[in-house]
């Protein structure tokens, strides 16, 4: 499990948990990705617990979105 630091946990305003697994180039080993409200990982995890314990810790519901919702976050906005 990767830890985050104080900065990290300080900049997550919202948030989500995204599943990675099917994604190419993702890290098989840790699928399970804290997700800012602008679509960055801050944090990597093998198992969905260990992800939702982290995000409730970060103040975040661990509501769990699917690629297209994250690539509407990744978007610019114009």
């Amino acid at each position: 499990m990767e830890k985050l630091n104080e900065d990290s946990l300080g900049q997550v305003a919202g948030g989500y948990l995204f599943n990675a697994k099917d994604i190419e180039g993702a890290d098989k080993k840790y699928p399970w990705e804290i997700i800012d409200g602008d679509g960055d990982v801050k944090g990597r995890f093998k198992e969905y617990k260990e992800a939702a314990k982290t995000a409730k810790e970060m103040g975040i519901e661990p509501m769990v979105i699917d690629w297209e919702r994250l690539q509407e976050l990744r978007r610019p906005v114009h």
